[in-house]
């Protein structure tokens, strides 16, 4: 469900293919959470996404 969410939001801006493979990778991986994977990259990537 944050997945989708991630990707639904992502998919709106500039970007958003990547955004999307990005997680599809992560995905992939199972050594590390989805979750997780899209918090890390909140943190650092999606802070001006969310406030704009």
């Amino acid at each position: 469900m944050s997945a989708l969410l991630a990707m639904t939001l992502l998919d709106s801006s500039h970007g958003g293919s990547v955004i999307i493979d990005w997680i599809e990778v992560q995905s992939a991986s199972e050594s590390v959470p989805l979750s997780m994977s899209v918090r890390s990259w909140f943190s650092v990537y999606g802070r001006p996404l969310l406030h704009c």
